[in-house]
């Protein structure tokens, strides 16, 4: 997800939001066999690389901390 959003593959403001939602929801579904800690490290690092994606997106931040 964050490649599609990087190359602008995915264009707007709702929808960078909405595909920074769903790429938070396909990491969360890659750590749903890990322990509290190790999936909150997981999908912070997540974040961190959605948000890398488009840094200027004010959606896609406040979509990822949601």
């Amino acid at each position: 997800m964050s490649d599609a959003i990087a190359t602008m593959v995915v264009r707007g403001a709702g929808c960078i939001g909405a595909s920074a939602c769903y790429g938070m929801y396909l990491a969360a579904l890659e750590c749903r066999h890990l322990g509290v800690a190790e999936a909150d490290r997981e999908l912070s690092k997540a974040a961190e690389v959605l948000e890398a994606s488009r840094p200027t997106a004010v959606n896609l931040s406040w979509a990822v901390r949601r």
